[in-house]
């Protein structure tokens, strides 16, 4: 029978409340602190406020790019949000958080194809996070270009080899590439750390016992 492969969640680049800091003593740092204490304390529209003006002044401000971002998603305002990432990468291209956030917000619309463009412009300041390269990943397995998915999550899992779920994102590909032995061994590392949720688990269990049989038989 044919399976349906489950998604594999792609890293999400969040802006969480009491995370953002810029060196201390300058006005946009100070500003941003206070937006931020604004939202955790559940002031949205001040913390709004107070990103928009920052923004305004300090365009290049990522930190509060990515914070208004998310500010403006959890209000479901998805398309304003995508506009102020939009507008950053405009002025740095390179930039690899808010690329992330930005191909983030194409991926939940289906457009997998932008999204990978947009990282592949920050591609050489983003390949140091294990996080980018395995969001690469994700989007290239997605678009069915397994021979780069798989290099990216090589290079992801060297510096992450715990990450389960891109050990099981890697033996997808490796599966898909028609190299079965190195995709069980993929799938039984994906299956021998934690994080997988259950169904990842069963999805791993039930590729693995098939190549295994097909390797038997």
């Amino acid at each position: 029978p044919t399976d349906r492969r489950p998604a594999i969640a792609a890293t999400k680049v969040q802006a969480q409340p009491g995370v953002l800091r810029q060196p201390a003593g300058s006005g946009p740092a100070e500003i941003l602190q206070r937006a931020d204490s604004a939202w955790r304390q559940g002031r949205g529209e001040e913390a709004l406020r107070l990103l928009s003006d920052l923004l305004r002044e300090h365009p290049e401000q990522g930190g509060a790019r990515l914070l208004l971002s998310r500010i403006l998603q959890q209000a479901g305002r998805d398309a304003e949000a995508g506009r102020v990432l939009a507008e950053g990468l405009e002025l740095d291209p390179g930039e690899p958080l808010l690329a992330m956030a930005r191909a983030e917000t194409l991926a939940r619309r289906g457009e997998s194809r932008l999204a990978l463009e947009v990282l592949q412009r920050a591609r050489d300041r983003g390949a140091a996070d294990p996080r980018f390269l395995a969001f690469v990943a994700s989007l290239s397995q997605r678009l069915g270009e397994h021979s780069r998915a798989v290099e990216a999550y090589r290079r992801a899992l060297a510096a992450r080899p715990d990450a389960a779920v891109w050990w099981l994102g890697l033996g997808i590909s490796l599966q898909a590439l028609g190299e079965d032995a190195g995709a069980v061994r993929a799938y039984r590392r994906a299956l021998a750390g934690g994080g997988l949720k259950d169904t990842l688990r069963d999805f791993a269990r039930g590729r693995l016992a098939r190549l295994e049989r097909r390797s038997s038989g």
